[in-house]
């Protein structure tokens, strides 16, 4: 979504779907395994699901790097309930939204065969994750991130996630 020249800035989502598109049609040319590697922030986590259909799409993996710890106000555990339970609600519908059923495990992600399902359990991983956070600090320290950033983009992050305005506001943005 165009979220992401926000978190990516200067980036052009467009642009960047072109240029994946065209990594895509190559690599499978060639045969390569095709992954796209994230670590989903606050940020990004409402509209992870966007990324997760790209790739069930277009039979490319998602591999979770890791959940991300560091900076502590770009953490997922930030977010307030509501947030983390309408970002859960919303993987967890894309996910329902699929013919194919949930397995208990995949054997070997590089397999192009199993890639649907390694798509599908990274993304229920998320829900897991965001179902079992308890709220921690440092919305006051991304409140303060996002001001310095956006003085020099002149944007805001409201324009792109609308869905926090509360959250943030009540920190002081």
């Amino acid at each position: 979504t165009p979220l992401n020249d926000y978190i990516r800035y200067p980036s052009n989502i467009n642009l960047v779907r072109e240029n994946l598109d065209k990594w895509v049609k190559l690599a499978n040319e060639q045969g390569w395994w095709k992954p796209i590697r994230i670590t989903p922030t606050c940020l990004s986590i409402l509209h992870l699901d966007t990324i997760y259909e790209y790739a069930y799409e277009r039979n490319v993996t998602v591999e979770s790097c890791n959940f991300l710890e560091d900076p502590d106000y770009l953490r997922i555990s930030i977010l307030d309930d509501t947030l983390r339970q309408k970002a859960a609600a919303r993987l967890e519908n894309w996910i329902d939204s699929k013919k194919e059923k949930l397995e208990k495990k995949v054997v070997n992600i590089r397999n192009p065969d199993f890639a649907t399902q390694q798509i599908l359990q990274d993304a229920k991983s998320y829900v897991h994750y965001l179902n079992a956070q308890t709220k921690s600090t440092g919305v006051q320290e991304l409140v303060a991130f996002l001001k310095l950033l956006e003085s020099n983009r002149n944007n805001s992050i409201l324009d792109y996630l609308p869905e926090y305005e509360e959250f943030l506001r009540t920190a002081g943005y």
